[in-house]
């Protein structure tokens, strides 16, 4: 037996006169009664295992139901604009990636150099298919890249050339760079790559919680 049930449901089925008695005595007695004969007396959902329609919770605002706000009260989503409604659906990453096209490789093993290959006087030959050179792929895109089976490493070359960034990039530690390695030797550690940084961690991460 829960410990929400109101008096008279308590023991159902009789004439209601224990409840009328119940109701008589003092709180404290009314409370003392509750504890004796019920499982949970301040369970406020009966031991439901969900709430009941319409409940309400002291010192929580009311629920406000399935579905709230109503998706229509909503602010409208802010869709970013194009040039082209047809690069809404052009939404491959190959001809851009430039983070796998490094203009340099570089190695902190220095085996590595024994063996790395001799320069080439002539570059690699890109294996691949021709492409297809489908009519209908091409009338909306020239350079074929839209499908797979029309696409070219030559036209790949070629988007990934107009992709790279062209920009001088610092890092933040740059101007730090001499003070960091003073202030590892004298502490005796090896030299890091770069600067340890500092992330905006809430405070909640670092609690213990079970």
């Amino acid at each position: 037996m829960s410990g929400s049930m109101k008096p008279y449901k308590w023991f159902s089925g009789t004439s209601g006169w224990i409840h009328e008695l119940l109701a008589k005595l003092p709180k404290d007695m009314q409370t003392k009664i509750r504890s004796w004969a019920l499982f949970r007396p301040d369970d406020i959902n009966d031991l439901y295992p969900f709430p009941r329609n319409r409940i309400s919770y002291p010192g929580v605002e009311r629920i406000k139901g399935y579905r709230y706000p109503a998706p229509g009260s909503r602010p409208k989503v802010n869709v970013p604009q194009s040039e082209s409604d047809d690069k809404l659906y052009d939404i491959k990453y190959f001809d851009h990636d430039t983070r796998r096209r490094p203009a340099e490789v570089f190695s902190w093993s220095p085996d590595f150099k024994r063996v790395a290959l001799p320069d080439s006087p002539e570059p690699a030959k890109l294996m691949g298919s021709p492409g297809n050179k489908n009519p209908a792929v091409l009338a909306y895109d020239p350079t074929g890249l839209r499908s797979a089976m029309s696409a070219t490493n030559q036209e790949l070359e070629k988007a990934l050339d107009r992709a790279m960034p062209n920009h001088n990039v610092r890092y933040a530690w740059q101007a730090e760079e001499e003070q960091i390695v003073k202030d590892c030797e004298a502490k005796g550690l090896p030299v890091p790559p770069g600067k340890r940084a500092k992330f905006a961690v809430p405070a909640m991460a670092t609690q213990r919680r079970w």
